[in-house]
């Protein structure tokens, strides 16, 4: 089978049914089947036009998206090879990465930034920009075979000399295939959470291709932080996970506010699979107590990876399940596991010699990993062959069991357990993540070695010195990075006292603010120093989010925060609750019906003081789209006299803005009223208010199919000129995804004057609407902002 074929059936057969969801910015994204297949063809003609074609390299440097799969479907399509990138990776193993691959082209999120690289560069997420003029017509399919490599996948972190595994069709497609045969999903039925990046094979593999080939829904989550609510808003079926993500939900669940709500917020979650590190049989256990069915698999991303896993039919606590019918496992004299069949990847790119070390003459896969089957020829896995620990009568020590023995205390956070060389003898030395001080940590080494036989006992340990290990994109410790530590601590070479790091929010800040980073340190003011802008303060609170999973109270960005300070609140990881000023009652159905009755009332009452003179009605008569009406403001009655010049079909599925410090603070007691009669939403204007929360609960109100009214000059201009138009007129424009339709209200004051609510005297009141404006995702706020005011005028 191709993997094209999958998408191609989806396309055909069920067209409408939505593959991708994702909450992007202020807005969620649905994306169908045939809408993936039809941007991901448009993608491939992009490529085309760019002179990469079949079997040139194409990178991908960003986080899961729906655009991320289209990228890597329209590359599949185009015939061309994909090198996904961790998001981890710096510029020098790109470069690197580049060099060995020959890679024309890159797709990177705009969030990451790259230096000196000399190759095409795209964003993705203004992807759509750069194919909307292509046309699917002129799409021509590569001839493809099941032979024909489709990505370059590279398995060795952030740093050293990466090496790329090459797989092919016929790899994924044989391994989706042999899965899905084991854990049949329900075809059409099931909606899975992804929450693993897309770099890495199992989550391509079971949560991409396996989930597609099952006509499944997919749902990336923007943020860590918003898991939660993902689950319950989208009833997830299937969740992906690696251990370290259970371990720390549990923790989570065993607290009183996770227990009152467990039932509902895992209501149809139903299996959960794990992959990518060593899972605790306590944690398993633990989960299945719960209720919930959790599917143990084990591979590698040289075959493609799963080799083996548990089913619904054959589980057992412990174990990695049963080998795939399509996979051949031997155990050699060494107890090492040895795979052969069509997962198995080729070779490692460009590197033969370390191909031919990776396979037996007979063919066999090496996977450095131990392991044994039992009885009932269900597969165990041990440890890494590398990092297993030579006793003194050659026993050997597998670290894991050590660790597991360390994890069970309480204090302990985590445990990375090494054999480390002291006076000619290696000694086992146990090195400890803590969770507080409340013990001492030579008690719980003595607490463990209880536990522990005689050949495992801990002889030496370190407190690890930093919040967390450093870790792969599957959250496993980089045993490697914390043996360089503590040997340089051991020696004596490096000062590693626990420091606050600011590094990463630096690069943030750097970013968004434009102020290079060497004039940004950790006693920086990020208001005073950086110039951030109310905009920019909404932006970098969606970038936090995003990147380190803490939602954060936008009351605390203070003009005098520190970015230490800033980073202090980081590390709590302690996130704020969600403002619950979003009110969904206006929007029910029977409000609407109400509210649809009593506004042809309304407006008919309001004709005995306003006669209504409409130009421009060709501009929205035919609307097809969601719109965002901008006009300007001279009077309390504007949303009265925009409402009565507009349609029905308008006027029905019509939001408007107010402003929150007007409408729900000056006139509070009426503010239900203008929910009731004109679906009104807070729109906060005014710094230290949540500016956040209100272009959010505009994202949503969007969402629910309602065009929405803004007034860009901000306020109620005194003498009835126009006013310059506010920043976020620009954010909105382009954020909101949505043409904006100009409009011009003339003489709405004459009637209500300023500061008045009620009518004064009847007057002809004009209402010019103009025509749509359309905006790219690449284009800046500040153009858009422009252009709004330069067509209002205009009018």
């Amino acid at each position: 089978m191709l993997l094209i074929d999958i998408l191609k059936n989806n396309a055909l057969n069920t067209p409408n049914k939505i593959a991708f969801t994702m909450k992007m910015g202020y807005r969620t994204k649905h994306f169908s089947y045939k809408q993936v297949y039809e941007l991901s063809q448009k993608f491939a003609l992009f490529l085309k036009s760019k002179n990469v074609n079949k079997n040139d390299k194409v990178l991908i440097f960003a986080p899961n998206s729906p655009y991320w799969g289209i990228v890597f479907w329209g590359t599949i399509l185009n015939g061309s090879i994909i090198v996904p990138v961790n998001i981890q990776s710096n510029t020098d193993i790109i470069k690197k990465i580049i060099e060995q691959t020959g890679a024309k082209i890159i797709i990177k999120s705009k969030y990451l930034n790259l230096e000196d690289i000399n190759i095409n560069i795209f964003e993705i997420e203004y992807l759509q920009d750069y194919f909307d003029n292509l046309n699917i017509k002129d799409f021509l399919q590569e001839n493809i075979n099941p032979s024909d490599i489709i990505e370059i996948l590279y398995t060795s972190g952030t740093t050293g000399n990466p090496k790329g595994v090459l797989l092919t069709h016929e790899n994924i497609s044989s391994n989706v295939l042999a899965v899905s045969s084991v854990i049949p999903l329900k075809y059409g039925q099931e909606i899975i959470l992804s929450i693993l990046p897309l770099t890495h094979i199992f989550e391509q593999t079971i949560g991409f291709f396996l989930a597609q080939y099952c006509c499944a829904q997919v749902v990336y989550a923007h943020s860590y932080s918003a898991i939660g609510d993902l689950l319950i808003k989208y009833k997830i079926t299937k969740l992906l996970a690696v251990p370290e993500f259970l371990k720390v939900l549990l923790s989570k669940i065993n607290d009183k506010w996770y227990k009152k709500y467990f039932i509902k917020l895992f209501l149809k979650l139903d299996v959960i699979a794990s992959g990518g590190a060593f899972l605790d049989p306590n944690l398993e256990q633990a989960w299945n107590n719960l209720g919930f069915t959790v599917l143990q698999g084990y591979g590698l991303t040289e075959t493609s990876p799963v080799i083996s896993c548990n089913s619904f039919k054959y589980i057992k606590l412990g174990s990695v399940g049963k080998v795939l019918n399509n996979t051949q496992v031997i155990i050699n004299k060494d107890n090492e596991i040895l795979v052969k069949g069509p997962g198995v990847f080729s070779g490692y790119y460009n590197n033969i010699e370390r191909t031919k070390e990776s396979f037996t003459q007979d063919g066999f896969f090496k996977t450095g990993d131990i392991g044994y089957f039992d009885s009932e020829n269900f597969l165990f896995i041990k440890g890494r062959k590398k990092y297993v620990i030579i006793g003194p009568n050659a026993q050997n020590i597998f670290p894991e069991d050590i660790e597991l023995e360390l994890n069970k205390i309480p204090e302990v956070k985590d445990s990375c357990v090494l054999g480390l060389e002291k006076n000619g003898v290696v000694i086992i030395h146990a090195v400890l993540l803590l969770n507080n001080n409340l013990i001492k940590p030579e008690d719980i080494i003595n607490i463990a070695n209880n536990n522990l036989v005689s050949y495992q006992k801990i002889t030496d340990y370190t407190v690890w010195p930093d919040l967390d290990f450093p870790r792969s994109a599957t959250r496993k410790v980089k045993r490697e990075d914390v043996l360089a530590v503590i040997k340089n601590i051991v020696a004596g070479k490096q000062d590693y006292e626990l420091k606050i790091k600011p590094s990463n929010l630096i690069k943030l800040l750097s970013n968004i603010s434009g102020v290079n980073i060497e004039n940004i340190n950790i006693n920086t003011q990020i208001i005073n120093k950086l110039n951030l802008d109310s905009l920019m303060r909404v932006e970098l609170l969606m970038r936090i989010e995003q990147e380190f999973g803490i939602l954060i109270d936008e009351n605390l960005i203070t003009d005098n925060l520190t970015v230490q300070a800033l980073q202090n609140i980081i590390d709590k990881k302690e996130s704020v609750k969600k403002p619950k000023n979003f009110k969904k009652w206006p929007r029910l159905l029977c409000v609407r019906i109400i509210r649809n009755i009593v506004q042809v009332f309304i407006i008919f009452l309001g004709r005995i003081f306003f006669k209504i003179k409409i130009e421009g009605f060709n501009n929205i008569k035919n609307l097809k789209s969601q719109v965002i009406f901008m006009p300007n403001h001279i009077s309390y009655a504007d949303p009265f006299v925009l409402l009565s010049a507009l349609p029905y079909k308008i006027r029905k599925k019509l939001a408007f803005a107010a402003a929150q410090d007007v409408l729900y603070k000056e006139y509070k007691y009426v503010a239900w009223l203008a929910e009731l009669f004109a679906n009104a939403f807070a729109l906060p204007r005014n710094n230290g208010d949540s500016i956040k929360t209100g272009l959010e609960n505009m994202g949503q109100i969007i969402d629910d199919g309602n065009s929405v009214v803004v007034f860009p000059e901000g306020q109620v201009s005194l003498d009835g000129n126009f006013l310059p138009l506010k920043k976020g007129a620009g954010l909105m424009a382009i954020e909101m995804g949505l043409p904006v339709i100009p409009v011009k209200i003339i003489n709405s004051n004459s009637v209500v004057p300023y500061g008045k609510l009620f009518p004064k005297r009847r007057d002809t009141v004009v209402v010019k609407f103009g025509k749509a404006i359309y905006f790219k995702a690449s284009d800046s706020y500040e153009y858009a902002k422009n252009l709004i005011e330069q067509e209002i005028k205009k009018l």
